[in-house]
């Protein structure tokens, strides 16, 4: 260490000592910064060029000095005061001058001394100016309310902008105090490259409001973001986050293609299902190729053909009860599709009651005796029809949920099951986990 570290600690405050070191050529001031720009361990920061730089300056103007050294910013600097630091604007002035920095440079000034809401609504005002390009904000030199807001703003900004977020930090220390000549310029990890908070939320509200397409595509953005960023994080450990995100991006996909009926897309990952679960999928994806393999649905299969093929086996009570669950799922999603679901579980309970005879809801439905369970069942069919009438240019009101049980009822008369048994099947088989299931 070539210079009087005593004489730069003793300064470190004093605005105009440090001034006239500028002013002056001061050999040990130069030195302290011309050893700490010619660091091996700055060299990943100085190799970028930023569009932007963002400084909070509190009572420590070595330190933003020092990373200025290292930056050269070519682009737009910004320094953020408070009331108590704008004294040290015109140390920034005359260092630049000197070190020749001819960027575009701005001053901004807080009102409040610690107010992180303003510090963080100036970062932010600053950097949706540069969206898409290379930005710095280096949060060493401000106060604590200052640093936590330049890093949340830092942080939460970097989807749209490639921001890294700066500290200087010392290798060494005496007592407690750090030790001139030891310091280096750090990239800090930026919490939303990892799993943050905020993505968990927003999964959450999607698969609370049943928006699995959402959360599937959100979940793969941020999978992939953790694999192109494993090999930078991997002093973090973030393997159980893959694992999680992963486990997440399987059910949001494995529930958008059964909601949309897609199984021959569903691929069966028994580390994530249950065996329950996989019998479920698997009868239901079982009548479907069945199905399938009679020919065409709307023309050339008729229901008593369905009765033979199926007659004796579960998996067209399966798919009955897929349908009403898919219906309980749209329920407050779409309405439309709601009552369909409702009909088709029906339609296929129908097909076994009848033995696939009778073709139209309406005989299928006249086939029970039980008086009320037809009277709520042909209020169900009436429903969607006045909702087909009335669409646009009524407002929709909701079923009564009478509705659910009444096909609840129908299916278990219709399959000779007891109405336990088809809600166990449900529950343990053909059930959608809610997000704290499988988030866990």
């Amino acid at each position: 260490m070539k210079f009087n570290s005593d004489k730069l600690a003793q300064a470190r405050s004093d605005n105009e000592k440090i001034l006239e070191f500028l002013q002056n050529r001061d050999k040990d001031f130069f030195k302290y910064i011309d050893e700490f720009a010619n660091k091996k361990e700055n060299k990943k920061v100085s190799d970028k060029s930023y569009d932007l730089v963002i400084y909070t300056i509190g009572f420590s103007p070595y330190t933003t000095i020092l990373s200025l050294s290292v930056l050269q910013p070519k682009g737009r600097i910004v320094f953020i005061f408070t009331k108590e630091s704008l004294s040290f604007k015109k140390i920034f002035m005359e260092y630049l001058k000197i070190a020749e920095i001819k960027s575009e440079v701005i001053f901004r000034e807080t009102n409040s001394n610690s107010d992180t809401a303003e510090v963080f609504n100036i970062i932010s005002e600053e950097v949706k100016q540069y969206p898409f390009k290379k930005l710095a904000v280096d949060i060493t030199g401000g106060k604590k309310p200052t640093i936590a807001a330049g890093y949340l703003a830092a942080s939460l900004y970097n989807d749209l902008h490639n921001i890294d977020i700066l500290y200087l930090d010392f290798l060494e220390y005496e007592d407690d105090r750090p030790k001139y000549g030891t310091e280096y310029l750090s990239i800090l990890l930026n919490p939303n490259d990892i799993f943050n908070t905020i993505e968990r939320r927003a999964l959450e509200e999607m698969y609370l409001s049943k928006n699995f397409k959402g959360a599937r595509r959100l979940s793969n953005e941020i999978r992939k973001r953790l694999k192109r960023s494993a090999k930078k994080l991997s002093q973090y450990k973030i393997d159980n986050q893959l694992d999680e995100i992963e486990r997440i991006y399987y059910f949001s996909k494995l529930y958008e293609l059964r909601n949309d009926f897609n199984y021959k897309d569903i691929v069966i990952q028994e580390k994530y299902l249950n065996a329950d679960e996989v019998h479920g999928i698997k009868m239901v994806s079982n009548f479907l190729e069945r199905i399938n393999s009679l020919g065409n649905v709307s023309s050339q299969i008729n229901d008593k053909r369905i009765y033979e093929e199926f007659k004796g086996t579960d998996e067209i009570l399966y798919m009955a009860l897929e349908r009403y669950n898919g219906a309980l799922i749209m329920r407050y999603v779409d309405l439309q599709s709601y009552i369909i679901r409702l009909l088709s579980a029906i339609e296929l309970a129908g097909i076994m009651l009848t033995k696939g005879v009778k073709r139209k809801t309406i005989d299928k439905i006249n086939k029970i005796e039980d008086e009320k369970l037809k009277k709520d069942l042909h209020g169900l069919r009436r429903y969607r029809n006045s909702l087909n009438l009335n669409h646009g240019f009524k407002p929709t009101v909701a079923p009564e949920q009478r509705y659910e049980v009444a096909v609840l009822k129908y299916i278990a008369l219709a399959f000779d099951k007891r109405e336990e048994e088809i809600k166990r099947i449900i529950m343990d088989k053909l059930r959608y986990r809610n997000y704290e299931e499988i988030d866990f």
